[in-house]
Formats: structure tokens, C-alpha cells, sequence
């Protein structure tokens, strides 16, 4: 099979099947849509004896004020046979290697175009071959550039806290997963991205001061701490965590030293942007039994660390 090397002809026409005139145009990086004015790649007039094949340049060139980029790996063409001489193919393929199936079957005098998609050689090579005189043209509709990945994203290891307080519980006894004001005393939310997060929290009771005995005797009163996803407590949700089962002893003092008493350290793992609460609340033993007895209770610190 004889060689030839063709330059690429930065030029604004070139013969097409059937005669005509094809103007440069534009062809997509990245991309494999046919633009309606492809490249001309071969010179105008460009013709292979029987056996020929000729190399053609493609990445790194430029046609018509347009450069293909270095790095491009592959191409898609239109190879017409231009008044062959007598029956034959004309095959496009990647330079260096052996001619494929043939991209064109023509008969002497006929025109012929057929498509063909085309890895480039290291150097952004491909070959036309001929195995009968002919003329031909080729045209790049478009390249192939190597898919960028991006770089994955880094992860920060943000601490996100709740301001610490010391509230009046709204309410002793009722349902723990009732709305407010019927249910926990709400110690302050942070909305938190999606992730993994290592949350600790520190907070407890005092007692409750209240002169009045509308607690009945053998009645006692349990606090409970619990990291919340969304305003309300919800079985359905996962991830809420509690700390509860403290005694909250009774007391007629009306300041009265703020103590931890439940801590929780846990794990939330959040699907997407959620607001997540401290809340803390207080029931009675018998869950028939309900007041407005003045409990106090505190949030010392909140801390939500995004674990990378």
C-alpha cells in the first residue's frame, strides 16, 4: 500500500460529490452534532492511485480561523469518491493501523459519500485509502476531546452550635410528639446540609418551683432531652435521639443552680438541608396527670461537627 501525506489546506471550497462547492464551518468541541457547514480537511482536488493512502492531519490544526484542540481523540467524517476511475472503496481509518471496513463502495465516474466515526492516532492522525483511482473529499463534522473529570469535591469540617439557654418549660405532661406549645420546649435549631454529623449536646433540669400540690403523691416528674429533625418530634423520622429518664426533684426556691444532667453524643445523617432542634420536656409518671408546674431546664452547649 503506497503512502501519501497530504497538508491540510486551510480553504474556504472544496470539490464535493456531485460537483458542488462546500463551504468551512464550525464543528462543536465536545460534541458529535453535524454543524451544517463542516470542515474541509483534504485539499481541494485531492486524489489516490489504486492502493494509495494518504495521512491527514486533524488535531491541532486550523481551518478557516477555527482551531481543532491538540488534545482532540476522534472525529467524525464524511468521505465522498469523486469520478473514480473504475470500481472500488475508499475506506477512512486511524492512522498506523490497517484499512477497516470500507467506508465508500463506488463504481467508475459514481460519487459516493458514506459517514464513519474515527479514533485519531497519537499524533490526531486518521488515513483515507483507495483501492481504485479517485478523486475524493473529506469533511470533519465534528471532535472527540477527552472527557475532564472534575476533581471531586473536598469536604470541610464545619461545627455548627445552638446558642446555650435556660428556659420555663411551655408545658409539663402531655404527648411528647405533640406540636407546640402542647409538647417539648423548643431550645433553638441550626439548618445543617446534607452529611454525616457528630452531635453533641450537653443540658439537664433543676426541679420545678411551684408551692402548689397539683403534682399527687407518688407522682414524679421525668425530663428528656432529644436532637430533632424538623420542628416537631416524629417517629417516622430517623435519627432523632434522646436522653431522658431524669428525676426532676421538686423545689421552692426560686433560683435554682442549673446542673447538667443528659448528655447525648450521636450521629445524624442527613439526606438533604434539615433544620435540626434541641428540645427538652417534662411528663408526669402518670401519663393521666398534667400542670403548669414552673420546671426549669438548660441547654449548656450544642455542637454539630460535618464529619468528612
Amino acid at each position: 500500500m503506497n503512502v501519501k501525506r497530504y497538508a491540510l489546506a486551510a480553504t474556504v471550497v472544496a470539490v464535493v460529490a456531485g460537483g458542488g462547492v462546500a463551504a468551512v464551518g464550525i464543528a462543536n468541541a465536545d460534541t458529535t452534532p453535524t454543524p451544517s457547514n463542516p470542515y474541509i480537511v483534504a485539499p481541494p482536488g485531492a486524489s489516490l492511485s489504486s492502493g494509495d493512502a494518504t495521512a491527514i492531519q486533524v488535531a491541532g490544526r486550523t481551518f478557516s480561523g477555527t482551531a481543532v484542540p491538540a488534545n482532540a481523540t476522534g472525529a467524525v467524517v464524511k468521505l465522498s469518491s469523486v469520478n473514480p476511475s473504475s470500481s472500488g472503496v475508499l475506506t477512512v481509518y486511524t492512522t498506523g493501523t490497517r484499512p477497516g471496513s470500507p467506508t465508500v463502495s463506488y463504481r467508475r465516474g459514481q460519487n459516493v459519500t458514506g459517514t464513519a466515526t474515527v479514533p485519531l492516532d497519537s499524533r490526531g492522525r486518521l488515513s483515507v485509502y483507495s483501492s481504485a483511482r479517485t478523486k475524493f473529499t473529506l469533511q470533519l463534522q465534528s471532535y472527540t476531546t477527552p472527557t475532564v473529570t472534575p476533581p471531586a469535591p473536598t469536604c470541610t469540617a464545619t461545627i455548627s452550635t445552638i446558642a446555650p439557654s435556660t428556659k420555663t418549660l411551655t408545658q409539663v405532661g402531655g404527648s411528647i410528639r405533640a406540636a407546640s406549645p402542647a409538647g417539648a420546649t423548643d431550645f433553638g435549631s441550626v439548618t445543617l446540609p446534607a452529611g454525616t454529623y457528630d452531635a453533641r449536646v450537653i443540658g439537664g433540669f433543676t426541679g420545678f418551683n411551684n408551692t402548689d400540690t397539683w403534682l399527687p403523691s407518688g407522682v414524679f416528674l421525668t425530663g428528656t432531652m432529644t436532637v430533632v429533625k424538623g420542628a416537631e418530634i416524629n417517629s417516622s423520622f430517623t435519627n432523632n435521639v434522646t436522653a431522658g429518664g431524669v428525676m426532676i426533684p421538686k423545689s421552692d426556691s426560686a433560683t435554682l443552680t442549673q446542673d447538667p444532667t443528659l448528655a447525648i453524643s450521636t450521629f445524624l445523617i442527613l439526606d438533604t438541608e434539615t433544620e435540626v432542634h434541641i428540645k427538652l420536656f417534662a411528663y408526669a409518671s402518670n401519663s393521666g396527670t398534667a400542670g403548669s408546674g414552673q420546671v426549669k431546664a438548660n441547654v449548656q452547649s450544642a455542637q454539630f461537627r460535618k464529619v468528612c
